[in-house]
């Protein structure tokens, strides 16, 4: 039966470590969150990049599938930068909190969405949309497309909305909450005008990814600044009950 080590002897540990490892997992650590930062990054240039090669591409009207559709030189770079890559960047970053902030299940539950909605952007680019899976009427060939970015949306917003919670157990990092909590349900807001507003789809379809997108670089630099690869962050669990209140007597 193993125990856990007290916070003494995990200090004691990492002082017996060398500079030259010390070193290695700053660099690690820096290059996963990086990758957090990046991912949404290229998602976003990617989508601007190949709506720029269709002639008569409309922000407005066409969704985001529709730049992977075909293939076009654009269609196909769309496929494995746009959706694979920045998939890739996720599942990283998200992997690396989950082991950074392994002992806080709520906070690894958070960051394992993360990694689904990498997963689900990567199966979006795998199995790409065509031109059928834009109506109503979806043939079974092109429902796997819209499975896997329902993954990436769901599992995305329910990440912001979960790190939204978990952060108040960090002290350094309450001031996230508010704004998780505000980017998911804002998002929830977009993709139901995206549902509901026709000839708007693709509008509302961008207000929604970029949300997210900007949650999901706050997140990354956040975490940077918190410097989790050096130590664990202090953590206390939330107290929940109410204050309370001393009245005077008359």
């Amino acid at each position: 039966m193993t125990t856990a080590k007290s916070p003494a002897s995990k200090r004691a540990e990492d002082a017996s470590s060398t500079p030259r490892q010390r070193q290695i997992e700053t660099l690690f650590g820096q290059f996963c969150l990086a990758c957090g930062a990046l991912g949404p990054l290229v998602w976003g240039g990617m989508i601007v990049w190949a709506a720029a090669q269709n002639e008569g591409y409309s922000h407005r009207i066409d969704m985001i599938s529709a730049l992977a559709t075909g293939e076009s030189d654009s269609a196909v770079l769309m496929r494995a930068l746009g959706f694979g890559l920045s998939g890739a960047l996720y599942v990283v970053a998200g992997l690396y909190a989950a082991f950074r902030l392994r002992h806080d299940p709520a906070s690894v539950l958070a960051s394992l969405l993360l990694v689904a909605g990498g997963i689900g952007r990567i199966g979006g680019g795998i199995y790409p949309c065509d031109a059928s899976c834009l109506g109503f009427e979806v043939p079974e060939a092109a429902r796997m497309h819209l499975w896997t970015m329902a993954i990436n949306d769901v599992s995305l917003i329910f990440a912001a909305l979960a790190f939204g919670v978990t952060v108040n157990r960090y002290p350094q990092l309450k001031w996230f909450s508010s704004l998780s909590f505000g980017c998911g349900s804002w998002t929830i807001v977009s993709m139901v005008m995206m549902v509901t507003s026709a000839g708007e789809q693709g509008l509302y379809q961008r207000y929604a990814t970029g949300i997210l997108s900007v949650w999901m670089v706050i997140w990354a630099v956040m975490m940077w600044r918190s410097r989790i690869w050096a130590e664990d962050l202090e953590w206390r669990k939330p107290d929940y009950a109410p204050r309370h209140r001393h009245f005077r007597r008359k």
